[in-house]
């Protein structure tokens, strides 16, 4: 269907002489492709060999019931028995609902614990080297004072000695207000 506008481009485009030789590609439109639905081919059905005898029949539901007894059994008998099915059903259920939470909870299988206790020993060893050598980088200085008769006094600090602290007073807004307001010192005639 788009083939009519194609050849129009190619005559228009053949009248040119500087175009003669060039691609004309870039002249024709280029048209979107449509999803036409095409006719599907059909499935061939096998058949299956003829046989002039039909299936046997399928036991009905009356049948089944005299086969297991059922069918004799009183009104009361046969939900009592139901309820026994169900629940020997939801028992097994259970059982299994519960083996499936109780496996996440399974602790891992442990490796030997000898050889771990062996190899953090042949650790702590290092461990201690280490440590011995960043406190020989490190000095350690200590506090206390060096004669014995230093005065006990000066080892307290100034704010655990025995005057009193004077705390500053907060103004009020009230105060602050008041404060606030010019004050006439003439008197009023």
């Amino acid at each position: 269907t788009k083939k009519p506008k194609k050849q129009w481009y190619q005559r228009r485009v053949r009248g040119d002489p500087a175009l003669a030789n060039e691609s004309w590609d870039r002249f024709l439109p280029k048209f979107k492709k449509k999803n036409v639905q095409t006719k599907k081919p059909k499935k061939q059905v096998v058949k299956k060999k003829y046989t002039p005898f039909p299936p046997p029949q399928q036991p009905s539901k009356i049948d089944l019931q005299i086969e297991s007894g059922e069918y004799f059994m009183k009104e009361h008998e046969r939900r009592q028995k139901k309820n026994e099915e169900k629940g020997q059903a939801q028992s097994l259920k259970n059982s299994q609902k519960k083996k499936e939470k109780e496996a996440a909870f399974v602790a891992p299988k442990e490796e030997n614990i000898v050889a771990k206790t062996l190899d953090k020993e042949n650790d702590n060893s290092v461990d201690i080297d280490a440590l011995k050598k960043k406190l020989k980088k490190k000095k350690f200085k200590t506090p206390a004072p060096t004669t014995s008769d230093a005065n006990p006094d000066s080892l307290i600090s100034p704010t655990q000695s025995d005057e009193p602290v004077k705390k500053k007073k907060k103004k009020r807004k009230a105060e602050v207000a008041v404060s606030a307001e010019p004050v006439d010192t003439a008197e009023p005639v």
